[in-house]
């Protein structure tokens, strides 16, 4: 697939995202070797850009977001080592 600058792609399990974003906010900060390396990392930033990620264009709002508890503790999640980090409500395990 070859994507022109700043083109929005939109994949059949409805997950987006713009060419230009994931190079300046992901693929820019790593070297990458091999294909399967390539498909890991913009898996794991497709996951964070479409549920995590809070977007400016739609009021701070998440695309899909995924699902928290109201009265949780706010805990840390992340991914690619801690390069993509996010924050969400879950309650403590009994």
């Amino acid at each position: 697939m070859q994507l022109t600058h700043n083109q929005r792609v939109e994949f059949k399990d409805s997950l987006y995202f713009s060419s230009s974003t994931i190079k300046a906010e992901c693929l820019n900060h790593f070297i990458l070797q091999t294909e399967e390396q390539l498909r890991y990392v913009v898996l794991q930033y497709l996951e964070y850009y479409n549920h995590e990620r809070p977007h400016s264009g739609i009021g701070e709002v998440m695309i899909h977001p995924l699902p928290q508890d109201e009265d949780g503790e706010i805990t840390m999640f992340s991914r690619l080592g801690g390069f993509l980090k996010s924050y969400r409500r879950t309650k403590a395990a009994s």
